[in-house]
């Protein structure tokens, strides 16, 4: 291996930290509700919807055209058979990608 190669590599790994958790792709419809928003009688066509990109033990990667912001606590309800599975996360960070379209990952909080 040269200098140069080893110096990159090392240089790499000191602003690359690793994952934290392992994470898994998964493609699943979610709803998605801003919590400041929730009502527990507004209905489920009142949500916003996106797609899961990727799961860990830690959060999700998601797409979505909902307007958010970094910090921002969300109900998140993944479409599993029948019906759905709620949580809430906090949104970590945004990345726009293509349209209106974000890619948006959260991490659980319960």
């Amino acid at each position: 291996m040269s200098t140069s190669t080893a110096f990159i590599e090392e240089m790499g790994s000191l602003f690359s930290a690793p994952r934290q958790y392992k994470r898994i792709a998964l493609k699943k419809k979610v709803l998605i509700w801003p919590l400041d928003e929730l009502d527990q009688d507004m209905p489920v066509d009142c949500a916003s919807s996106g797609w899961t990109e990727t799961v860990g033990e830690g959060g999700l990667c998601l797409f979505t055209k909902m307007k958010i912001q970094v910090n921002q606590v969300l109900m998140v309800s993944l479409k599993a058979g029948a019906g759905h599975v709620p949580t809430l996360v906090e949104v970590k960070w945004i990345s726009r990608k293509f349209d209106s379209w974000s890619k948006v990952g959260v991490k659980f909080l319960i």
